[in-house]
């Protein structure tokens, strides 16, 4: 297999956050940190232009809305 990482459309991203938010779901997330691939769980904590916050138990990581790659409820 190749080293392609595989991108949800932005349109797909947009909705499952809008979705996940509104009923403050759980989220996983797939995002590039640093040019590499990392993954994150927790809830949403806010949207903000080009930033999405994600809330990890007590902490608050920011992440930009480019770096996402996918988004599972």
């Amino acid at each position: 297999m190749n080293n392609t990482t595989l991108k949800m459309s932005q349109q797909e991203i947009m909705y499952e956050m809008k979705y996940a938010w509104s009923r403050q779901k759980p989220i996983s997330i797939r995002f590039l940190e640093n040019s590499q691939e990392t993954t994150s769980q927790g809830k949403i904590f806010g949207i903000d232009y080009d930033l999405l916050y994600i809330k990890e138990g007590n902490v608050v990581r920011r992440i930009a809305l480019d770096d996402i790659l996918s988004i599972s409820i």
